[in-house]
């Protein structure tokens, strides 16, 4: 792979499976489970947002690590951290792969930023999930850990590129 070298067609469908994948995950799972998007009273309503977010850092992410002597991949702590965070190590990976704009961390971290918040606010919105702080936290380390993934790739074949013109 060079460095400099445009994404192909297959790399930005299997971005927009990712996608697919995730929209379903974050909202289409509960959707089916729950028969839809649920229908309340206005005041059941905002009951329902109260009750389902979380805005205190590292809340949730402590209730989880306090039950640590229970953590294995079967239990459902274990599998929220984990899953927050590796579902979204694709999407860190993807993004600075696919458009050029994201090379750069900081805007990188801005755009992840805003579409996880987006996320959060539409799930709690719809009903269709929570609106906790820690996932965005640990959604945003799975997409650094992509995006270094993706860095020291990019640097290696940046490495490989200039010793082959050298040469």
């Amino acid at each position: 792979m060079r460095a400099d070298k445009k994404p192909g067609k297959s790399l930005w469908a299997a971005f927009i499976l990712y996608l697919l994948f995730m929209v379903f995950l974050l909202f289409g799972m509960r959707y089916l489970r729950t028969g839809g998007i649920w229908r309340p009273q206005p005041e059941d309503y905002w009951e329902r947002v109260r009750h389902s977010t979380n805005l205190i850092p590292f809340r949730t992410i402590r209730n989880y690590l306090s039950r640590i002597d229970r953590f294995s991949p079967g239990d459902l702590a274990f599998r929220n951290v984990a899953g927050n965070v590796l579902l979204f190590i694709p999407f860190g990976w993807f993004l600075p792969r696919l458009v050029s704009a994201f090379h750069d961390f900081f805007d990188f971290l801005i755009a992840c930023g805003i579409l996880l918040v987006s996320v959060e606010l539409g799930q709690v919105f719809t009903l269709l999930g929570s609106c906790d702080i820690d996932d965005l936290i640990l959604n945003l380390g799975g997409n650094v850990i992509g995006y270094l993934i993706w860095a020291v790739g990019y640097g290696i074949a940046k490495v490989k590129q200039k010793k082959r013109t050298a040469a």
